[in-house]
């Protein structure tokens, strides 16, 4: 599939953070539905979801104060004391969150 088809611009951007930064994604849950039925992001979906390793937090942690610097702020959620989920939440309402899953 080609790269332009289906990259949106908040896509792309979190795409090249997390390769300038060394971190193996996925795309995952709707956005990873919409990519593959569709060739794009579902219009009606309003988050991108992404998956990461955990062994890739640190990294992931390195990006926080560019996040920020991004008008995004951030939430964790933990389960059982362990990062879960990290969700951008941009200041620009008209913008999709990103939902940052952490697998083990």
């Amino acid at each position: 599939m080609s790269e332009g088809l289906w990259m949106d611009e908040q896509l792309r951007w979190i795409v090249e953070l997390l390769d300038g930064a060394g971190i193996a994604y996925w795309a995952d849950s709707g956005t990873l539905l919409g990519l593959v039925r569709e060739g794009k992001l579902l219009e009606h979906d309003r988050d991108i979801d992404i998956g990461v390793w955990e062994h890739d937090i640190a990294k992931l942690s390195g990006l926080t104060q560019f996040f920020r610097e991004s008008n995004c702020r951030i939430r964790a959620t933990k389960y059982r004391g362990r990062l879960y989920k990290l969700k951008l939440v941009p200041r620009d309402e008209s913008l999709r969150k990103i939902d940052i899953y952490i697998a083990p």
